[in-house]
């Protein structure tokens, strides 16, 4: 935070930037005295404001979604094909009285709508063109409802793993547990792209290998 005659005017150029600014309809924004386009989005991690070139952030975007390992081009928006699938599962598991009635309307939507992505730079990493943390915003679309129904069933499964960790204050106490000799050289690693790395038929295989092993309340 600054503080005193520095803080006053950091404040005072945002105001004036601020003042020029009009919001596009692509969420970009164009300064009225320069006619420079510009994205104005909250930072990765810190709670930071951060100003991007317009240009810069649609190419972090495009190349993100150009790696052939992550991402691949759909011929058209599969979100009506998905939702048919959907209907028949859910119908069945409400004959089964898997789940009452109120569920499934909760489950399916009707009419979804396409998710849209977007990305929050990593200042914490990079000051100048930092990369960006994908972010797919699903509202009224197809799966957020399902999303949320399985969260709250897979939850309490994640927390009894030997490997949960749920922030880092949790980390920090077990940490306080272990005892490192002096011959032991304590490192981190940093996962790139960590959830669209997740294999999809291993990811499925592993939660419904915990799912089989864990006794499920009626509740649940």
């Amino acid at each position: 935070m600054c503080h005193g005659d520095e803080g006053s005017q950091y404040l005072g150029y945002i105001m004036t930037l601020a003042s020029g600014i009009k919001m596009t309809r692509d969420e970009g924004y164009r300064t009225g005295q320069a006619g420079e386009e510009i994205m104005i989005k909250s930072a990765d991690k810190g709670g930071a404001l951060v100003v991007m070139d317009h240009n810069k952030y649609v190419g972090e975007v495009l190349k993100q979604l150009g790696d052939p390992e992550l991402y691949e081009r759909l011929p058209f928006d599969p979100k009506f094909e998905i939702a048919r699938k959907i209907k028949p599962i859910v119908g069945e598991a409400l004959e089964k009285q898997i789940i009452d009635k109120d569920l499934s309307e909760f489950l399916i939507i009707e009419h979804p709508t396409t998710p849209v992505m977007y990305i929050l730079p990593k200042i914490h990493k990079f000051l100048e063109d930092p990369t960006g943390r994908p972010i797919v915003s699903g509202c009224n679309s197809i799966l957020p409802n399902i999303g949320v129904y399985l969260d709250r069933i897979l939850n309490p499964i994640a927390e009894c793993t030997d490997s949960f960790v749920r922030d880092t204050i949790d980390f920090l106490q077990k940490n306080d547990q272990v005892r490192i000799s002096g011959e032991i050289i304590v490192a981190s690693f940093d996962v790139t792209s960590l959830y669209t790395s997740i294999d999809h038929s291993k990811g499925l295989y592993a939660v419904g290998k915990k799912l089989i092993s864990t006794n499920l309340s009626e509740e649940t």
